[in-house]
């Protein structure tokens, strides 16, 4: 093997083994369970981010009255 032939096979491994990486790991992702976080709300169901506002009368407000 020639000194040339050596440092093409050497680039062509440096460039090809980072691809070959990351196709590996999009087809191992893309064969796995989907995830929880990609679901879709329910129709018909609360709004998650209405539940973090507090009410008024749990905004600081004291709804019971002292004489």
């Amino acid at each position: 093997m020639t000194v040339k032939t050596r440092n093409w096979l050497a680039a062509l491994f440096i460039l090809a083994f980072p691809f070959a990486v990351f196709v590996a790991f999009l087809i191992h992702d893309l064969n796995g369970p989907p995830s929880s976080a990609g679901s879709l709300p329910q129709p018909n169901s609360q709004i998650e981010a209405t539940n973090a506002i507090p009410t008024a009368t749990a905004a600081g407000t004291n709804p019971v009255h002292e004489p």
